[in-house]
């Protein structure tokens, strides 16, 4: 845990760009704790150090979504660095291929849905034993327009 009491930590999935990005720097700025997964590693590392920069605290966690085990330790491991988890935003999310649904494969469809809707699944799954133990928590679980 980093001192005393805690300012609100929050894990963020899909963190490395999009509306996960745009998340991770307000909540950043109002001087929220972040723990960031994506499985673009490299666009974590770069946002957490530009966070970082700015005095935000937050850990870049590379994370495939879609791995039940990957999830838990991600959520897990912003739980031990800061102490606390106080919310969560379930944010990953993929289209897939462009493409006829004749031409996509059983593959490609699952992995949308793997990362899309199982992440949300599993993110749920890691965080509500944390939240009921420390009873307290918040969750938002984003959707695109594809999610329609």
């Amino acid at each position: 845990m980093i001192g005393g009491e805690t300012a609100p930590v929050i894990w963020v999935s899909g963190a490395a760009s999009g509306i996960g990005e745009a998340f991770a720097r307000l909540a950043a700025e109002k001087g929220s704790w972040l723990g960031l997964a994506d499985i673009d590693a490299a666009g974590l590392e770069s946002l957490c150090n530009e966070l970082q920069a700015t005095g935000a605290e937050c850990i870049a966690l590379p994370t495939d979504v879609s791995d039940e085990a990957q999830v838990a330790a991600s959520i897990e491991q912003t739980f031990q660095h800061f102490g606390a988890l106080h919310g969560a935003v379930n944010n990953a999310g993929i289209t897939g291929p462009a493409a006829p649904i004749e031409a996509l494969s059983w593959d490609d469809w699952q992995r949308v849905i793997n990362v899309s809707l199982g992440s949300v699944f599993l993110g749920l799954k890691a965080q509500l034993p944390i939240f009921k133990q420390e009873n307290r928590g918040a969750v938002v679980n984003v959707a695109s327009g594809a999610g329609l």
